[in-house]
């Protein structure tokens, strides 16, 4: 295979492509504008060449699109396998940017990252409200976990906050979710796709915050008296 520049853009007049994708702006899947592309091929004497029995048959195409409803760009790494005979050609698309939203949150509770995934799914759905009640039932399901008590979820709330398990910014962002929460329950209010995006996003900053960073904080100070008290 002759080598070129790791990454040759080619002539836009000549584009014709189009790339299907879903955009995370539209919460569809779209047909994207091709701005431009380059394709990276491999040389055997790179510092680092590729691996395997079928490398020399790899090699990649890049894409800038833009989506023709938003505008939302996207980098996209396309893998083309071009074998002669039996193997014939395969290609894959691979979204590099915008990343894929992460539902792994390691270190949160398993009941509270199954209602946090449903949450997400209602989202990428476009079923809002359901999205939204999912995100209060997570804050719900938090508050349970963390031993609060009162009769409802503004009380249990206002609970962690005096026991000092969450601090005022978090039971005010706790306090919205609850409330749009409370909107996609009732059947004359309307939960936006803007107003369940957020929810979303707070909702898993909440989680992060109580569940990962304090845990990540407490052994850090921990490690930390540790080392101290040996010297």
């Amino acid at each position: 295979m002759p080598e070129k520049d790791i990454f040759s853009p080619e002539d836009n007049t000549k584009l014709e492509e189009e790339i299907d994708l879903f955009c995370p702006e539209c919460n569809i899947r779209i047909t994207t504008k091709i701005v431009t592309k380059g394709v990276d091929t491999f040389s055997n004497s790179a510092a680092t060449p590729p691996e395997g029995v079928y490398a020399e048959f790899l090699n990649y195409t890049y894409y800038v699109c833009a989506c023709k409803h938003c505008g939302q760009p996207f980098f996209v790494r396309r893998a083309n396998f071009e074998a002669s005979g039996e193997y014939g050609t395969f290609k894959e698309d691979e979204v590099l940017y915008p990343p894929e939203r992460s539902t792994q949150l390691d270190g949160v509770p398993p009941s509270l990252k199954k209602r946090y995934k449903e949450a997400v799914l209602s989202f990428k759905v476009a079923s809002y409200e359901s999205c939204a009640m999912m995100c209060r039932k997570c804050i719900e399901t938090m508050c349970t976990t963390l031993g609060a008590n009162g009769r409802n979820l503004n009380d249990k709330l206002n609970n962690l906050y005096e026991a000092k398990k969450i601090d005022s910014r978090l039971l005010e962002w706790a306090q919205e979710i609850r409330l749009v929460g409370n909107d996609g329950a009732h059947e004359d209010d309307i939960v936006t796709r803007r107003d369940a995006r957020d929810t979303l996003d707070f909702t898993e900053y909440i989680l992060t915050y109580v569940f990962i960073l304090t845990s990540r904080f407490d052994k850090y100070r921990n490690r930390r008296a540790r080392r101290k008290s040996k010297q």
